[in-house]
């Protein structure tokens, strides 16, 4: 067999070993049942999915090819490679969600005045930020305002110097965040987005990270969809 059959059978094994651990798949599970799982389990990606049906297709046809392991019918592309081993390298030694939060994010105060939050999400160009709350950390967010916002429809006149940030919270939904702990991996954070995009008509705003994903914690770090899905997934 040429280097790249050689490389592609050894992620694809190291890669179907820790996908079987990780889900539970006995030996006879087919590889594509176990990808399914993972995936329906937040282990891997859902946009990977179907280029790992591709990939059992390809080591089936290595394997199975008569002149195996001498000679290989079917020899994957350098790209091919490539990605299965950053898969493998993203399931069994995943990045942290933490790792690429933006760290110690201000907690507000529900007393705080609104204007205040409005000109730290102008200047950073945030559409949320982080509020301790009496049921501990909750999000401001642009869709709470404009809810809340039209709420005053009736009114000829808002003072904003009046406003509080615990009036918008009202209008807030929970699901539009969710606290998670600081050992999330990278991948996991990036299913709960795609979860959430698909179950839900609320937008997950952002994942608020604590060290044990308990939301009475200090908010350490706060990732958004953007950050998620910019992020390398695996150990550079």
């Amino acid at each position: 067999m040429g280097d790249l059959s050689d490389r592609f059978l050894g992620a694809y094994n190291r890669l179907d070993a820790v996908l079987r651990e990780r889900t539970r798949s006995n030996q006879d599970a087919s590889f594509s049942s176990v990808v399914e799982r993972a995936s329906k389990d937040r282990i891997v990606r859902q946009d990977d999915v179907r280029a790992l049906r591709k990939m059992g297709q390809l080591r089936n046809a290595i394997v199975h090819d008569e002149r195996y392991p001498s000679r290989s019918v079917a020899e994957p592309h350098e790209e091919t490679v490539r990605d299965i081993e950053a898969i493998h390298a993203a399931v069994a030694g995943p990045k942290t969600v933490f790792s690429i939060a933006a760290k110690n994010p201000r907690e507000y105060d529900p007393g705080d005045q609104l204007r205040g939050a409005l000109q730290e999400m102008r200047e950073g160009d945030f559409s949320q930020v982080v509020v301790r709350g009496t049921t501990g950390l909750q999000l401001l967010t642009t869709d709470g305002i404009a809810s809340w916002v039209e709420s005053k429809h009736d009114e000829e006149l808002i003072e904003l110097t009046l406003v509080k940030i615990g009036d918008i919270l009202e209008h807030e939904r929970p699901r539009r965040h969710k606290v998670v702990p600081r050992g999330m991996s990278l991948s996991e954070a990036v299913a709960t987005f795609e979860g959430a995009a698909a179950s839900s008509d609320d937008r997950l705003f952002a994942i608020l990270v604590t060290n044990g994903g308990n939301r009475n914690e200090k908010c350490i770090g706060i990732v958004t969809p953007s950050d998620a899905f910019a992020a390398p997934m695996s150990q550079q």
